[in-house]
């Protein structure tokens, strides 16, 4: 199960700030050519879901019906694409379909969510 509860060193920030870059490249993929997907809200979330997803919280990508694991609730539905970015680092879902995001007949919608929480 992943998550550790102190403080990041230098070397742990410096990581995740490299996973930080990661998901903004994959949301630049998400958005690329459509003109939605509300970018910006996720471009300045990076951060925050790079610090939660790989550092704080507590769960295994290949049990996700783990019932200790934690759960990161948000309610703002503009980080979505932030989400999906996130899921493909971990694993939850493949970054073959970042693409799709969007896109009429994609293949990440809510019941990708499904499939995967």
């Amino acid at each position: 199960m992943t998550g550790n509860r102190t403080p990041p060193d230098g070397a742990a920030i410096a990581l995740l700030e490299q996973r930080a870059v990661q998901l903004k490249k994959n949301m630049l993929v998400q958005a690329r050519g459509k003109g939605q997907g509300y970018l910006g809200q996720g471009l300045g979330i990076a951060e925050l879901f790079a610090a939660m997803y790989f550092h704080e919280l507590r769960y295994d990508p290949q049990d996700m019906t783990d019932p200790d694991r934690d759960r990161f609730l948000v309610s703002t539905g503009h980080y979505a694409i932030a989400l999906w970015a996130a899921f493909a680092e971990i694993g939850l879902i493949d970054r073959a379909i970042l693409p799709t995001y969007g896109a009429d007949g994609g293949q990440i919608d809510m019941t990708t969510f499904d499939a995967v929480l």
